[in-house]
């Protein structure tokens, strides 16, 4: 499967419901600490009271001028782009999961096509 193919898989399941979309973010927020531990911040909660088992509870990702976030909260994700100058957020746009997963795959594309780092990164993201 193609890596392209992949990140199609993660786009329908976050599109899906219940405990899928979970799931989907679970992988996602994985990969991108992964690949870009330097622009990724997720955090965690436990899932019952002192519980060592964690979920996503946010997941944020830098790419260039822009903040890419998610929020997960009962089953319902929440997401949306900051632009940011002099890391203070100017700007902030709700998105629907498809764009937003576009958007921040097109931004890491953009920055892949000018920078060998930004290149390794994206091909441990998608790979």
């Amino acid at each position: 499967m193609s890596a392209d193919g992949e990140l199609d898989l993660t786009a329908a399941a976050l599109r899906a419901d219940g405990g899928d979309v979970t799931t989907a973010i679970e992988v996602l927020a994985r990969k991108f600490e992964d690949a870009l531990p330097e622009r990724t911040t997720v955090e965690r909660r436990a899932r019952r009271f002192m519980s060592g088992d964690k979920r996503v509870r946010s997941l944020q990702v830098g790419a260039g001028q822009f903040a890419y976030a998610l929020r997960l909260e009962g089953g319902r994700v929440e997401a949306w782009r900051e632009k940011t100058v002099g890391g203070i957020a100017i700007r902030r746009d709700q998105l629907e999961l498809d764009a937003w997963l576009a958007g921040l795959t097109d931004a890491l594309r953009d920055e892949a096509a000018h920078s060998d780092a930004a290149r390794a990164a994206l091909e441990r993201l998608l790979g």
